[in-house]
């Protein structure tokens, strides 16, 4: 019974603040470093690319060994109304963990 009552508790306050290396469910900032063929389909997803390959920071949701499931980057303006956006590793040379804006 006490399980159950604290269960909220950790679904609420707890879960949002660990990194998912401890089973938590906090957002990571990424930039990607984009193959450089692959450029031109990333920008036509809506993402911004800057320094040549590097895309501007973006919201991890998941990471697997076939892709990237990242929140989509802010469009205004484009009528586009993307959920989240799943990124195959075959388009990415890297992964870059950045801080988020304003830390």
């Amino acid at each position: 019974m006490l399980f159950l009552s604290l269960t909220p508790i950790y679904a609420l306050y707890l879960y949002p603040l660990l990194s998912p290396t401890f089973g938590g469910g906090k957002e990571l900032d990424i930039c990607m470093v984009i193959r450089s063929e692959q450029v031109g389909v990333i920008r036509a997803l809506g993402f911004n690319v800057i320094d040549e390959r590097v895309t501007t920071p973006v919201k991890l949701i998941l990471e697997t060994p076939d892709f990237l499931l990242v929140l989509p980057p802010t469009q205004k303006g484009s009528g586009r109304k993307f959920r989240a956006i799943r990124i195959r590793r075959d388009l990415v040379d890297s992964v870059l963990y950045v801080e988020p804006p304003g830390r």
